[in-house]
C-alpha cells in the first residue's frame, strides 16, 4: 500500500498522478516470524518493477462542495484498490469516507517517494504488514493553540488486511500536537487501536514471500481480539546546509484468541494464544537545500512472546510463531540523489545486528512520480 497526498486540482477539476519504482535486491526477503502473518509484499531477489501506482485526485461542486482521491496499485503479485474515498469541506469537525490509509505513526500515510528510505521499518512490517489500508470513516478536528498545533481524530474500520470473516471490527484514534520554534519543528503523537477478529485467515506453515491467505487460501484461523498503542516523535532542524530531522516510534500490541486449523489441512494448529508484540525504529536524515540529495541511517527492531495453551499436537513448533525468541536488529543506511524533476536514484544497504540473515544485504531503486 502507498499512500498519495492528492495533487493541486487543475483548473479546480482534479489531476492525475502516476508512481513508479524499479528495484534490484541482492537477495529475497523472508516472511516476519513470531507474529500473525497478514498480507503483505515482501521483496523479491534480482531486477523487478516493485509497484505502480496510479491515482485521481478531484474536486466536486455539486451536490456538495468536496474532494476525493482514487487510486490503483501493482505490486508484482494483481493490481488492488489502495484508496478511494471522499471529503466533505466543512468548518470544525473533517470527515472522510470511504478506502483509506489510517493515521498510523509517522509513515503509514506517506508515499515511499516522500521517504528517505522506501522500506518500512520492522515493526510497521510485522504489525501492519508495511503499510495498510482500510474502508471505514475517520473524523478530526484541528486546534491551533498557544501551545501548538493540536489533532484528535478517531476511525470506524474494517479488517479486511486480516482476512477477516463474520462479525470483524476496529477503533481508532489519534491524538498529536506540532509546535515551531524559528528553524525548529517538534511533532507528537500517540496512537490507541483495538479490533475485534473473526476468522481471521492465516498461513502459518509457508515460508513463500508473497504468500497471501484470502478466502479459501487460508490454512489456519484466528479469531480473537487485538489491542494497539503506539507512540512517536518527530524534529526538524532547517539550517544553511539544509534540513535535519530525527523520527522514532515505539508500537507494541498484544493478541489474545482461538487458533484453528482449516477444514482439510493435514497439519493441526488448534490451540489459544496470547501474542505480545513490540518494535521500535530512530531515523535520522539530511535533506540539501535544493532537495537534490538526501542522506539517511535508521536502527530499527522487533521482537515478539507467544504463549500457546491447550495445544494440540506439536505441529505449531514448526510454524512462523516459531523462533519469536530472536529479536531482529536491523541497520539501515540510504543515499539518495535527483535525476531530474520526479526522478529519484535511491541506493539502501542493511546490516543485521541481530536475527537479521534472513534479509538482504543492499537494494538499488529507480523511483519515477509524474502529475498530469
Amino acid at each position: 500500500m502507498h499512500a498519495h497526498a492528492p495533487a493541486a486540482p487543475k483548473q479546480g477539476n482534479g489531476a492525475w498522478q502516476l508512481d513508479a519504482l524499479l528495484s534490484y535486491a541482492e537477495d529475497s526477503e523472508a516472511k516476519v516470524r513470531g507474529v500473525l502473518p497478514q498480507q503483505n509484499h515482501y521483496d523479491q531477489a534480482g531486477l523487478r518493477l516493485k509497484h505502480v501506482d496510479i491515482s485521481r485526485s478531484f474536486v466536486l461542486r455539486q451536490p456538495a462542495a468536496m474532494q476525493g482521491l482514487v487510486s490503483l496499485g501493482y505490486h508484482g503479485d494483481g493490481v488492488e484498490l489502495e484508496q478511494a474515498w471522499l471529503q466533505p469541506y466543512s468548518d470544525g469537525w473533517q470527515i472522510k469516507i470511504g478506502q483509506m490509509q489510517p493515521e498510523i505513526g509517522w509513515l503509514n500515510q506517506q508515499h515511499s517517494h516522500a521517504l528517505a528510505i522506501t522500506d518500512r521499518p520492522l515493526v510497521y512490517k510485522a504489525l501492519w504488514a508495511g503499510q495498510t489500508t482500510e474502508a471505514g470513516v475517520s473524523g478530526w478536528h484541528d486546534w491551533y493553540k498557544p501551545s501548538g498545533n493540536w489533532r484528535f481524530s478517531s476511525s470506524v474500520l474494517t479488517t479486511e488486511k486480516r482476512n477477516t470473516r463474520g462479525n470483524s471490527g476496529a477503533w481508532l484514534s489519534s491524538l498529536s500536537w506540532q509546535r515551531h520554534w524559528d528553524n525548529w519543528v517538534v511533532s507528537s503523537k500517540l496512537d490507541g487501536y483495538w479490533a475485534s477478529l473473526q476468522q481471521s485467515g492465516l498461513q502459518l506453515f509457508s515460508d513463500a514471500a508473497i504468500s497471501h491467505s484470502h478466502g479459501d487460501d487460508a490454512t489456519e484461523f484466528f479469531s480473537g481480539h487485538s489491542a494497539h498503542l503506539g507512540v512517536a516523535l518527530k524534529v526538524s532542524w532547517t539550517t544553511l546546509s539544509g534540513t535535519w530531522s530525527l523520527m522514532a516510534e515505539h508500537q507494541q500490541r498484544r493478541e489474545r484468541g482461538d487458533l484453528s486449523s482449516a477444514a482439510g489441512q493435514t497439519l493441526d494448529a488448534q490451540a489459544e494464544l496470547e501474542l505480545k508484540a513490540a518494535g521500535q525504529y530512530v531515523q535520522t536524515s539530511w535533506l540539501s537545500p535544493r532537495q537534490q540529495w538526501q542522506l539517511a541511517v535508521r536502527y530499527d527492531a522487533a521482537h515478539s512472546d507467544v504463549e500457546l495453551s491447550r495445544v494440540n499436537g506439536q505441529d505449531l513448533q514448526q510454524s512462523l510463531l516459531n523462533h519469536h525468541q530472536q529479536q531482529p536488529q536491523l541497520l539501515t543506511l540510504a543515499a539518495s540523489a535527483r535525476l531530474w524533476p520526479g526522478s529519484h536514484l535511491r541506493w539502501q544497504w542493511y546490516e543485521a545486528l541481530q536475527h537479521g540473515d534472513d534479509i538482504p544485504q543492499w537494494q538499488l531503486l529507480l523511483q519515477q512520480s509524474v502529475a498530469f
